[in-house]
């Protein structure tokens, strides 16, 4: 392996771990799920147009495309509802849970394709969806015993969660062929703070915003060091390593979350998740192979 492919290997472990931190600092936000996600892509904003800016400068282009302004709006739509949903059902849920289960996107990714292209999905995909459905609903039934239905309403969203990604995801793979990363990034958080404000007003007016000063750590926390810096690393290990083996040293982020939580909210995970966890991550694998 070259030297810059180490270094994108390093890059990718390393915002793999850190948006691993995003569960933790959603659920020590004071303020609502869309009150959260609005301030973390507002916040995020000024350092995406740097990176824009600095892009710009090292004449980082792509060809023209007029429809493209419609689908980064598309697009940071479908990601401030992903996230809206996903911190929601943080509340709702363990942090484990609703880390693994938001790693089904791939799942759905492919299954989108199989609806909107006619794409048929392999047989060994079809095996890779199996365990992954039977490891959430593994999980969904371990949260039922242990903790009630408010627990299975969270992971449900968790899995709405992964199904909105997949949706992104897809938007910006068509993106990426007329516009740049950081152009994609910048003005799909623009669009999606600018939705979220009115949201976050309407729904949540007496928890948009921290009571003081401390409050304000987890928001700045999400934005800098969760979406810029993680996820600025993520996407440039994706431009020097093949995305199906950078997608799958992505399941690191569960394992950080879970451990995490365990650290500081005392979550324990018990036999029966663990063995679903072990199931969705294994089939998302086969399926990631397979797609």
């Amino acid at each position: 392996m070259s030297v810059s492919r180490h270094g994108a290997l390093v890059a990718l472990i390393a915002g793999a771990c850190i948006i691993g931190l995003a569960p933790i600092f959603m659920r020590l936000s004071p303020i609502g799920p869309a009150a959260t996600t609005f301030w973390r892509m507002l916040l995020a904003i000024p350092a995406l147009w740097a990176w824009r800016a600095w892009s710009a400068r090292g004449h980082e282009t792509r060809v023209d495309d007029g429809r493209a302004g419609t689908w980064i709006i598309v697009a940071g739509l479908l990601l401030g509802l992903d996230l809206v949903i996903w911190h929601a059902s943080i509340h709702l849920t363990s942090v484990a849970n609703a880390t693994v289960m938001a790693n089904l996107s791939p799942v759905f990714v492919v299954l989108f394709a199989a609806v909107l292209f006619r794409t048929r999905p392999r047989g060994v995909f079809l095996i890779g969806m199996t365990a992954a459905i039977g490891g959430a609903v593994t999980m969904a039934l371990a949260s039922a015993r242990g903790d009630g239905a408010g627990h299975v309403r969270g992971d449900c969203l968790a899995l709405c969660s992964a199904a909105s990604y997949a949706g992104y995801l897809m938007v910006v793979e068509r993106l990426r062929h007329v516009r740049t990363t950081s152009v994609i990034m910048c003005g799909a958080a623009i669009a999606s703070a600018a939705a979220l404000a009115p949201v976050a007003l309407v729904l949540e007016p007496d928890a948009f915003m921290p009571a003081d000063a401390v409050g304000w750590l987890p928001l700045i926390g999400l934005a800098l060091i969760v979406h810029v810096i993680g996820q600025g690393l993520i996407t440039y290990a994706f431009a020097q390593l093949p995305a199906s083996f950078g997608a799958i040293a992505l399941l690191i982020q569960p394992v950080v979350a879970a451990a995490l939580a365990w650290i500081w909210f005392g979550e324990a995970v018990g036999l029966q998740q663990c063995a679903g966890a072990v199931a969705i991550l294994a089939g998302i694998v086969i399926a990631k192979r397979a797609g």
